[in-house]
């Protein structure tokens, strides 16, 4: 199936993309901290849940509609905070 895109069409989809992309983009690179392994490793669900105060049913329900970044490894549901952070920071309201 092939399907053709005007151009203004295209501009109109490729600036959404950019507006989408702006707040992932805009997140500053720093040194590592102190707490620089913990950040780089797979959190559980539980330990999500502690650290976003939210419920298991909550986070189980945005990784089965793919709307919250998360790792399958061996049936294991994981999750690595600096996903989790860049998620809220373009997901926030205000």
């Amino acid at each position: 199936m092939k399907f053709e895109i005007e151009e203004s069409d295209l501009r109109r989809i490729a600036a959404m993309v950019v507006e989408q992309l702006k707040p992932v983009l805009s997140v500053p690179v720093t040194g590592k901290s102190d707490n620089a392994s913990q950040d780089e490793g797979f959190m559980d669900i539980p330990k999500v849940c502690e650290y976003l105060g939210v419920s298991e049913s909550w986070v189980r329900q945005r990784v089965n509609n793919k709307v919250f970044p998360s790792y399958r490894m061996e049936g294991l549901i994981r999750f690595k905070k600096k996903d989790i952070d860049i998620f809220m920071k373009t997901n926030r309201c205000h």
